[in-house]
């Protein structure tokens, strides 16, 4: 209905601007059918007032569903798992509705919703139900489906519960490596370590079972009974130990996989995440061949190769030049792979040994190398893809040939109280591309790192780690 209203004391602009904002205002109504309530009006936005809610496992909590606006009349609602298990959650609203349809009253705009979490006795860990309402039954409201508003007034389509459990996290069990290799003539077991979270507070126990292209009696002998070994857990124990002892038969079978995996805990220990464990025979049965490099040599900045740096070593760091501004070394390696097939290589690995005391006496030990102004050091292998034709004695950083951008291996190592360590890198993917019968690497570290100088021995040592390249043919 259109009031009218005495015009006599107003000016005819005022009276117009008056009309142009009530027609505006008329426009600005949502025509909406479905969010039209009695009379026309517009209905009231039915969600949550928040959108996360937490509760502990065995306790109750609050939330409200609330309306935009006071209603004019009773509404009824369902509440629908948008996602997780809501079997745990007991709801009831504040007048004791326990559904399936819960109430929210005439002249109010909420209804307190409280939610029980049953109390299990059993670590499963934290978990969330998402929840939406649906089904709303009752003039005068919908369902807001998306979170609109602010502060206050804001209505949320969704309502995630955060359930907390209320247990202790459990005792985890896991293998503290997710691989290893033994050679097949090792002679000795292979022991593979496990260890629990914390120390057990009680006694218990858990399977390893084993599976794999190695055989049982056959390839290796261990202490499992038809491929189950149960380990005995007592109250303080820490860590665990299987044993695989590989078997050498004097055949050529290609290497063996023995593969670990935890199952089957008791007494509320878990099974953590590092849950399986490949060991690799590697059978020494099949051909191989250890070569030493032809060439080698230290290379440094616009200097000539060092062919022999004291004792037998070669110092090297980064790329360029260090954050104290001193010349770097890098290390060039070259193989004469005469006579290797390489279609027929399933296997290269390149062992480099630390140097211990130099001719000098020095200490080379690589003592505190893990935290040397800013390491730990990291070895980098790059493939050398330029000419293999470089000459050790005048080979310059300059004048090396290209090698590939991107690392064919990389080792970081803790070398802290370790008097001469052999680290072990594997080549194969690069090797197998040299078709020139020559294999050149060049050994650096990370660039821009000042970490302690790597010193590995060369071709020339007398201190008996001598560069192998180690390389296995199927035939």
């Amino acid at each position: 209905m259109i009031k009218l209203i005495k015009t006599h004391n107003l000016s005819p602009a005022i009276f117009a601007t008056i009309i142009f904002v009530g027609l505006f205002l008329i426009s600005c109504v949502d025509n909406d059918p479905l969010k039209l309530g009695i009379d026309n009006e517009p209905a009231a936005a039915v969600g949550f007032e928040n959108n996360e809610v937490e509760v502990l496992e065995g306790t109750s909590t609050t939330f409200e569903v609330n309306a935009s606006k006071p209603l004019f009349n009773d509404i009824n609602f369902k509440f629908k798992v948008l996602s997780g298990n809501g079997s745990e959650v007991t709801i009831t609203d504040e007048y004791g509705n326990t559904g399936p349809y819960f109430v929210m009253k005439a002249q109010t705009d909420l209804t307190v919703i409280n939610v029980t979490i049953a109390n299990d006795d059993v670590y499963t860990g934290t978990r969330e139900v998402v929840y939406a309402l649906e089904d709303l039954v009752g003039a005068g409201a919908y369902l807001e489906e998306q979170s609109v508003g602010s502060g206050d007034e804001k209505i949320n389509g969704q309502l995630t519960l955060t359930i907390i459990d209320d247990e202790p996290v459990p005792l985890s069990v896991n293998f503290t490596d997710t691989d290893s290799t033994i050679d097949e003539n090792a002679g000795v077991a292979q022991q593979v370590r496990l260890e629990l979270t914390e120390p057990a507070i009680a006694s218990g126990s858990f399977d390893v079972l084993f599976s794999g292209t190695a055989l049982d009696g056959v390839d290796y002998s261990s202490n499992a009974t038809d491929g189950v070994l149960t380990i005995n857990v007592n109250e303080n124990d820490t860590e665990f130990f299987v044993e695989v002892t590989p078997i050498d038969n004097d055949e050529v079978s290609g290497d063996k996989t023995v593969v670990l995996t935890l199952s089957n805990p008791s007494n509320g220990f878990q099974i953590g995440a590092i849950n399986e464990h490949n060991l690799t025979i590697i059978d020494e049965d099949l051909p191989t061949v250890y070569l030493n490099p032809e060439a080698d040599c230290s290379i440094r900045g616009g200097d000539n190769g060092n062919d022999l740096a004291a004792g037998g070593e070669y110092a090297r760091i980064a790329n360029g030049t260090d954050i104290r501004g001193r010349d770097e070394r890098q290390m060039m390696l070259r193989f004469d792979l005469s006579g290797i097939e390489l279609n027929d290589v399933i296997s290269a690995e390149l062992r480099l040994t630390s140097v211990g005391i130099d001719a000098n006496g020095s200490d080379r030990f690589w003592t505190n190398a893990e935290n040397f102004a800013g390491g730990p050091t990291s070895q980098r292998i790059y493939h050398v893809t330029g000419s293999d034709n470089w000459d050790e004695t005048t080979v310059t950083w300059n004048s090396a040939p290209a090698f590939a951008l991107t690392p064919i291996a990389i080792g970081q190592f803790d070398l802290v109280g370790e008097n001469v360590v052999t680290h072990e890198f594997d080549v194969m993917d690069a090797l197998v591309l040299d078709t020139d019968g020559k294999f050149s690497i060049r050994i650096g570290i990370d660039d821009d790192t000042d970490g302690k100088p790597i010193l590995y021995q060369s071709r020339e040592s007398t201190l008996g780690g001598v560069p192998v390249l180690k390389i296995i043919s199927s035939q």
